[in-house]
This record gives structure tokens, C-alpha cells and sequence, in this order.
């Protein structure tokens, strides 16, 4: 084939060109890492991730920007990894780019757990329950003073207790107990291994040179939690626009009190996290969709734990609303409006199955029903409507037209109030050429059409309708519009 072509590729037998504008569009670039990162550990080299991608075109090139912890980094190629210097919960942003500078962000979550708890070597007594610390003993007894102790609560299996007696040449021995057990000779320091997890107290008395025993002794209870922080909350029921919600957020192992954070923007709109117990509440007001975010707990340890969780928001579900439709008559304008909660708007309405009286049509974009029905009788249909995400809903309703009756064109009558008077309910007026000047009460179901220019004026009456006026009508023009009595 003649022509001018950029390149040509010879593969085997096979010969391949390459033509001028000739494109392949690639998916588009996404970054596939979970948002959640490994957990690292102060002092402790972080074991390296590799950030992924995928979609673009090849090579990528990575940059984070943000707060990442201190000593970590990301290179270039995606790797996280360094040595972390200081303990705490991280978000920073990543981007990556591709080979033809397409790019793709994503916000990313790294705790760093400080490793251990440091305890000072004294504590002051608001950590636990320090029960006579500084005892006031038998007369002539000496004082012990417990001056260092286990936090509490504490997430080690050891404790480490210090104590002196004063005045220590009266003191002949102390005596120690843990958790009720008889009191042994012990002295200072003692550590104590391999404690369960629960409550513990720990007690020590000093006895004098002349067998004075001290009484009560000095104690010190506190709580031991080893079982390590996790959230147990797998997932989350949905919610649904407009409808209150609450659900809480649950952690095990350690102890509580707990604190639990979500980073801001995160949560559906409307909807909040109580830091104290965990509850998310509110009301969402946000478009339907699945909402993702990581959720933190700390415990009284400074332990951190994250886990990623999402909720998903739906619209309440569409009914209609509109129970019934008035009945119209024959030739009269008819106007009603069908209604629709819930499911997200705007609204599209249709009729299903079924029709219309001949004259009327429905809007779609309104739910209006409109127009001026020319047959009488009773129509069945069932209308349909769907909402901005395809959610649908049904109803049968049924619209009775009334038939036009008409006064025989040889009754003659000497007032309006005689034609009233004589003509069937849901019955229509016509009058040949005449002068009506008179007050015509109406107290029934009667459409009335005044055509050829007139109008007539009515006032209320204590619940009867009262027509007022002089009427001159041309021969053949009368049928009295729109005005219909109850």
C-alpha cells in the first residue's frame, strides 16, 4: 500500500505499521495500596512497603507531601521505609505520576507504636489505689512509706514495689502480701512475675523491736491488662438520608478508658463521632454511596490501633404518596398533582399500565395530571416513578369522570333556581336566551360553565354556595364552567 508511515515492525512474516494518530487509550491511573499502612515501631526499622499503582502508562514516579513520622521516607520508586524516631498516627499524601504526567492521589494512615512503657522509678499516688501509703500504725509501731509502684492501669506482668520504715533502728523486719496472700519477709525493692491479668494489691507492714506489728499495713492496688488493643468492629450497618443513626464503635483487649478519632471529611455528611465512646450519630444528608475511612483507638497506654471501615448510605425508599384522585367532569378542566417521597430527586413519572380519560395527560418531569376529560366513566391506571438512581415505586389509582348532563332542550324553567333545582347531580346547566336576576342558592354537586364573556359572582353562606348576579346569556352559550358544589 503507497503511503508515508512513521515506523514499520517486522515481526517474523508478520509486518506490523505503526500509523499516524493511531491511539490506544490505557485505564486510568489509580493507586491500589490500602490506605492503612503497616503498624512501625519506634526505634525499630520499618519493614519497607512498596506503594503499587496501577493503570497509566509506565514508568511511575512517587511523592508524598503532608506529615509522615519522623525518620520515615518515600522514594521515588514507592518505598516507604527508614527508621521512625517518634511515636504517633500519621496521614500524609501520596501522588504518583505517570510516564505522560497523568496523575493520582490518595491519603494514606501509618501508626507508629512507641514499642514500650517507660515507668519512672517513683509514682506518685494518684496512679492506682495507694491505700495508707503512708500508714499511721499501732502506737510505738514503725511507719512504712511505699514510694514506687506499678502505673495502673499498667500492661505489664511484673511489679516492681520500693518502701522504707521510719524509723528504721525500731524496725526489725517488713513483711509483704500480694493479693491476700499471708505476709512474708521481704525487703526492698521487690519485684514481683508472671501476674495474671486482672486486679492486684500489694501490701507491706513493718514490725518493731519490742513486736510491735503495723496496723493497718501500707497498700497499693492497681490493674494489669496484656491482652493487646484491637478493634472488633468488623462493619457497619447502613444508613439512610433524612433517618437518625448511631452505631458504636467497639475495641477489645487493654483497658478502657479509650479514644477513639476518625480524620475529618472522612464520615458521610451529617454525621459525627462521639471521641469518648466510639458512637458514630447524626443524620446523613450526603448523596447515597459507600464511604470509606479508617477509624483509631488509643488506650490509656498510648497504644494505637487503626482499622479501615465504611458505611454506606442509601436514600429511604421511594413510595407514592398520593392515596387517591378527585373525581372531573366531562368538559370541566381537571388539575391534580401526584406526589412522591424518598429515593433521590428529581422524579420521573409515567403511567405503567392502564389510561387516561381521553383529554387528560400526565407530566413527567411534575406528576401533573392535566387537561379537559371528553368522556365520562371510571379509569383505572397505575403509575410509575423512578428517582435520579433508578429506584422505582407503583400505584394503582382510578380518576371517575362524570358524564355531561343536559336540561332537555324542550324544558323550559322561569329562574335559574327551577333549571338548579331540576338538574341531576353532577349535572351540567345549559339555558337557551335568557335574563336571569335573581340569587341562586346551590347546594349541590353541579358543574357549572358560563361562557360568552360572563362571569358570575358568588359569595359563602354558611356552607351553601350563593350565585349572585344578572345572567344574559346568548341562545345555545350557557353551560356554567368550573364551578363545582358541594
Amino acid at each position: 500500500m503507497k503511503g508515508v508511515y512513521r515506523q514499520v515492525t517486522v515481526i517474523g512474516m508478520l509486518l506490523a505499521l505503526v500509523l499516524p494518530g493511531l491511539c490506544v487509550a490505557a485505564d486510568p491511573l489509580t493507586i491500589d495500596t490500602a490506605p492503612l499502612l503497616a503498624i512501625g515501631t519506634v526505634d525499630l526499622p520499618y519493614t519497607e512497603q512498596l506503594l503499587s499503582a496501577s493503570g497509566g502508562t509506565s514508568p511511575y514516579s512517587w511523592k508524598a507531601s503532608g506529615i509522615l513520622p519522623p525518620g520515615l521516607t518515600v522514594s521515588s520508586a514507592g518505598v516507604v521505609s527508614g527508621t521512625p524516631t517518634s511515636g504517633g498516627n500519621y496521614n500524609f499524601l501520596v501522588k504518583v505520576t505517570d510516564a505522560l504526567s497523568a496523575t493520582a492521589s490518595k491519603q494514606m494512615f501509618l501508626n507508629i507504636s512507641s514499642g514500650r512503657v517507660v515507668l519512672p522509678e517513683t509514682m506518685p499516688s494518684r496512679y492506682g489505689n495507694c491505700t495508707n501509703c503512708h500508714a499511721q500504725p499501732t502506737p510505738g509501731a514503725p511507719v512504712t512509706t511505699i514510694s514506687s509502684f506499678p502505673p495502673s492501669p499498667s500492661n505489664s506482668t511484673e511489679a516492681a514495689f520500693t518502701f522504707e520504715s521510719r524509723p528504721a533502728t525500731y524496725t526489725v523486719k517488713t513483711e509483704c502480701s500480694m493479693d491476700g496472700e499471708l505476709f512474708v519477709t521481704c525487703t526492698s525493692p521487690i519485684t514481683y512475675y508472671s501476674l495474671s491479668d486482672g486486679s492486684h494489691t500489694f501490701m507491706v507492714r513493718s514490725i518493731g523491736d519490742a513486736g510491735e506489728i503495723e496496723s493497718p499495713p501500707a497498700s497499693y492496688s492497681w490493674g494489669i491488662y496484656t491482652v493487646p488493643l484491637a478493634i472488633a468492629t468488623d462493619s457497619l450497618p447502613n444508613a439512610m438520608i433524612g433517618a437518625p443513626y448511631g452505631q458504636a464503635l467497639s475495641a477489645t483487649g487493654s483497658t478502657p478508658p479509650f479514644t477513639w478519632y476518625i480524620p475529618p471529611g472522612y464520615l458521610p455528611a451529617g454525621l459525627s463521632l462521639d471521641p469518648a465512646t466510639g458512637v458514630i450519630s447524626g443524620t446523613p444528608s450526603s448523596t447515597p454511596g459507600h464511604y470509606e475511612f479508617v477509624a483509631q483507638v488509643t488506650d490509656p497506654f498510648n497504644t494505637t490501633v487503626m482499622k479501615q471501615l465504611s458505611i454506606q448510605i442509601v436514600a429511604q425508599p421511594l413510595i407514592i404518596t398520593t392515596e387517591s384522585l378527585p373525581s372531573g367532569f366531562q368538559g370541566a378542566a381537571y388539575n391534580q398533582t401526584l406526589t412522591a417521597s424518598g429515593g433521590m430527586m428529581p422524579y420521573n413519572w409515567t403511567v405503567q399500565s392502564g389510561s387516561l380519560p381521553a383529554g387528560l395527560s400526565l407530566a413527567q418531569s411534575t406528576g401533573v395530571i392535566s387537561g379537559t376529560p371528553s368522556v365520562s366513566g371510571s379509569f383505572s391506571s397505575t403509575f410509575r416513578v423512578t428517582d435520579a438512581v433508578n429506584a422505582l415505586a407503583t400505584k394503582s389509582l382510578t380518576i371517575v369522570i362524570a358524564p355531561l348532563v343536559k336540561v332537555p332542550p324542550d324544558a323550559t324553567y322561569s329562574s335559574l333556581q327551577e333549571a338548579f333545582n331540576n338538574v341531576p347531580n353532577n349535572g351540567t346547566i345549559q339555558a337557551m336566551a335568557t335574563t336571569f336576576i335573581e340569587n341562586v342558592v346551590l347546594n349541590r354537586l353541579v358543574a357549572i360553565t358560563l361562557k360568552g364573556g360572563y362571569e358570575p359572582t358568588y359569595t359563602s353562606n354558611g356552607g351553601v354556595t350563593v350565585l349572585q348576579g344578572t345572567l344574559t346569556v346568548q341562545r345555545g352559550s350557557l353551560s356554567i364552567e368550573n364551578v363545582a358544589i358541594r
